[in-house]
């Protein structure tokens, strides 16, 4: 392969590992927006669980002050509130599930990410390195280049002593007759 080809086909490379890094720039960008709708998301079922954890606490409190014994309760209101307070324990399960499941998306964005930013790393790699082998084709392309203009260079000098040897000779040949 001729230096010129393998010059085409690293600048090809090169602009094709480009293409690919503004593609992986931009799916980063959409994968740090679903990471801060993630985060929302957790942020929001944490105040809910958090609502959630309260009510159950002012259930349970309800609950104890009635059993107290101080004044009498009937049955069928203490069992009210510890329905409802079972139902808000419910809930509250149900809530912690989904802010495990929120965190766990969270992680897998994140995940998603690292991966991304590694990917850009490589890609970044393989451009420098795509570039570092141009530099040096064309350096040493410049390094022959400037050879070949020495070496036509000094074939002119050689040729113009010849040539001036060679009418020094005739001269003298001619000037001795």
């Amino acid at each position: 392969m001729t230096r010129a080809r393998i010059d085409h086909a690293l600048g090809a490379i090169v602009q094709r590992l480009r293409r690919a890094d503004e593609t992986l720039r931009a799916r980063l960008g959409e994968e740090r927006t679903q990471r801060d709708e993630a985060c929302e998301a957790v942020r929001i079922r944490e105040d809910e669980l958090a609502r959630l954890d309260d009510t159950v606490a002012a259930h349970a409190a309800r609950i104890d002050s009635l059993q107290t014994g101080r004044r009498p309760v009937r049955i069928d209101t203490l069992l009210g509130w510890q329905a409802q307070r079972d139902d808000a324990q419910t809930r509250c399960r149900a809530q912690a599930a989904a802010v495990t499941q929120a965190r766990e998306a969270l992680e897998r964005i994140e995940a998603g990410i690292a991966g991304t930013r590694n990917e850009i790393m490589r890609n970044d790699a393989r451009v420098r390195q795509c570039e570092a082998r141009l530099a040096q084709s064309r350096a040493q392309a410049e390094r022959e280049d400037a050879d070949r203009q020495d070496e036509e260079a000094e074939d002119m000098v050689g040729t113009r002593r010849l040539a001036g040897r060679a009418s020094n000779g005739t001269v003298r040949a001619g000037g001795g007759r």
